[in-house]
């Protein structure tokens, strides 16, 4: 252990969180691809190994193939959207982040996952593909429906999963602030909780401490674009846990002491 790694240790735990995140702000070179990864397969694996055999099965998997084709579907759906700059031509985990999500919903091997954003179904059919090899699992997907997202022949999200993904989806309409007050209290508990979809401050900080409310004893919070707003820090400041990156962009927190 360095000596950095041991001071660290000694820090009260309530403490712990704020000068990671602090040491983290001041030495923007530890968010390297490679460190964030390697945070990563010791903070929520049981060693690199099992985190890269679950990313040489997403490579290895039918999924692979259509990913191509999503990404292909997508770029087309662009190409035949006005030009805009004030629309939305992407959205979603960037890849590595959703890569890294498949690893996390393999090793965690969930019951029951909510995200909130779908806009094209990017994020949501990697959580598919990840609950179907593992066979059980449920995704509760919430989204106010944005047509500026969806092609001319459907006016819902997700038109990017694809259909033998399905079966373990269910997609709620409406904005968070609406449907989650009452679903996750119909669910009982979450395993995993994606916010992916109004990144407002006041939007963000709602969806975290709902989802924290109603995490499972082995539940994670994760988030997509943190670097958006104070929202993702502020909220790791009033609660006691262990955060972590899934990518540059996506960050994820879990409560102190749980593997």
């Amino acid at each position: 252990m360095d000596l950095k790694g041991h001071l660290y240790r000694l820090l009260p735990g309530r403490l712990q969180p704020r000068c990671k995140r602090a040491y983290l702000t001041l030495s923007p070179t530890r968010l390297t691809p490679g460190n964030i990864q390697r945070s990563l397969s010791s903070s929520l694996f049981d060693n690199d190994a099992a985190y890269r055999s679950y990313l040489a099965e997403l490579d290895e998997s039918p999924f692979t193939e259509y990913r191509t084709v999503m990404r292909d579907r997508y770029d087309e759906h662009v190409g035949t959207q006005t030009t805009n700059e004030q629309k939305s031509i992407s959205g979603g985990l960037d890849d590595t982040a959703a890569r890294n999500l498949y690893a996390v919903v393999r090793s965690l091997q969930p019951s029951v996952v909510v995200e909130t954003g779908v806009h094209y179904g990017h994020s949501t059919a990697y959580i598919l593909a990840a609950l179907s090899r593992n066979g059980h699992g449920h995704l509760h997907s919430v989204d106010p429906v944005a047509a500026s997202s969806c092609p001319g022949d459907t006016e819902e999200p997700g038109w990017l999963v694809p259909e033998t993904l399905r079966d373990d989806w269910t997609l709620h309409v409406g904005r968070s602030q609406r449907v989650l007050p009452e679903l996750l209290p119909e669910l009982g508990s979450v395993d995993l909780f994606l916010h992916d979809s109004d990144h407002s401050a006041p939007c963000m900080l709602f969806e975290f401490e709902l989802a924290w409310e109603w995490l499972s004893e082995r539940g994670l919070l994760v988030s997509d674009d943190i670097h958006w707003n104070d929202a993702f820090p502020t909220f790791l400041d009033h609660r006691d846990g262990d955060a972590g990156r899934l990518s540059l962009n996506a960050g994820y927190v879990r409560p102190s002491g749980r593997r």
